[in-house]
């Protein structure tokens, strides 16, 4: 299996990244959940309460 090298740098870290010429369906799915979880654990999470807002009453005074 041939296979072509690269280096990257991630948060000054050096990374060795190898991909192969034939395709790997467990490891691109797994690849696939760590990015989804990455991706999930670093949005932004809405704040706790009440998600509706209650409006002063509005009218004739």
């Amino acid at each position: 299996m041939m296979q072509s090298e690269k280096m990257i740098f991630v948060d000054g870290r050096e990374v060795s990244v190898s991909f192969a010429t034939d395709k790997n369906t467990a490891i691109i799915n797994q690849i696939k959940q760590i990015l989804l979880s990455s991706y999930i654990a670093n949005t932004v999470k809405p704040q706790t309460g009440d998600i509706l807002a209650i409006c002063s009453k509005q009218g004739d005074n």
